[in-house]
């Protein structure tokens, strides 16, 4: 997640690799992503570029997030790591 409200989340997944673009802002104590790219491979279950989420966030530090869907569902924890272009 840069400062500039961009962000790029990679990931693996029972051998599933995901691969979103988006952007973020921080409204009302929520989260709001919208995502502007996504290039997961070898799933036909991903989400749809231009959708929108909403995440209540119940902690954030420099290191990690802590956050619940906005309709009181999962509680997921993201951990941050500084990658260098």
């Amino acid at each position: 997640m840069n400062s500039d409200g961009s962000y790029i989340s990679k990931f693996t997944r029972k051998g599933i690799g995901y691969e979103f673009e988006g952007t973020w802002m921080i409204k009302d104590g929520f989260l709001i992503d919208t995502l502007t790219a996504n290039n997961s491979t070898n799933t036909k279950h991903t989400l749809q570029v231009g959708s929108v989420e909403k995440f209540r966030i119940i902690h954030v530090d420099a290191e990690e997030l802590i956050d619940q869907t906005g309709n009181g569902g999962t509680v997921s924890t993201i951990h941050f790591k500084k990658f260098t272009k």
